[in-house]
């Protein structure tokens, strides 16, 4: 499972999404979370190039916070209280698929192995898709609840300084919404090698990924998520 959050730094409203996001990995590991991020009033030093191509792609409008599921479903909230179950009820449950990563870094080039194993085969149309991501990033986050006793944010000030954000989508090493996958036999493994140069401004030390396996229409049947240099065996 699959959760992105659209965001950035100058959105005081986006800290809700976060709680909600924070709270669902305290809740289970089975799912995949990712912070896409938009330069706005202010310059995010997170900013996703493409994140208008995702947003025209899947419908999310410019309102942020926006969070999909799976990459198509909406699930957002009005309030600070978001629908745990809805995630939470389908987190882990068996599917048709597993998926396994394993990365390493010599000097500054990884690479990532993103390997799939089909119990029935797999469909037409599913693809691969392998993003980098990049936590402790240190940058001002604006703060509309500063001033709600309700919010674990309140009297934090606005902006928060020195907020350390995480999770950050950094780069798409498969294409933005993901490489066809060939067809492939039950049980038979299907693995894709990515080799990416890291840029000198961004810390190896904080880099995870997230693979996830996607339908013809780009919602996510599966995904898996690992830190850089850790070996996820399939599930």
């Amino acid at each position: 499972m699959v959760l992105e959050d659209y965001t950035g730094v100058w959105c005081g409203f986006c800290l809700k999404a976060l709680v909600a996001m924070d709270s669902i990995q305290t809740l289970t590991d089975h799912v995949s979370v990712l912070a896409i991020h938009e330069s706005g009033s202010v310059i995010d030093p997170m900013d996703f190039s493409q994140i208008d191509d995702l947003q025209a792609e899947f419908g999310v409008p410019d309102s942020f916070p926006q969070t999909q599921l799976n990459r198509t479903v909406p699930w957002n909230s009005s309030t600070l209280i978001y629908d745990y179950d809805a995630v939470t009820s389908i987190a882990g449950l068996e599917t048709d698929l597993s998926v396994a990563i394993n990365s390493q870094i010599t000097g500054s080039t990884l690479s990532v192995d993103a390997k799939v194993i089909y119990k029935n085969g797999s469909e037409p149309g599913d693809k691969l898709v392998v993003y980098l991501l990049e936590s402790g990033i240190v940058s001002d986050q604006a703060n509309y609840f500063t001033n709600n006793p309700n919010s674990p944010y309140y009297g934090a000030g606005d902006p928060i300084i020195d907020f350390v954000h995480k999770d950050a989508l950094r780069n798409s090493l498969s294409t933005l919404f993901g490489g066809n996958i060939p067809d492939t036999e039950a049980y038979k493994e299907y693995k894709k090698t990515y080799t990416f140069t890291v840029p000198s401004d961004y810390n190896a030390d904080n880099l995870s990924f997230v693979v996830m396996v996607v339908k013809a229409d780009n919602s996510a049947k599966n995904s898996q998520h690992a830190k850089l240099g850790e070996n996820k065996t399939f599930q």
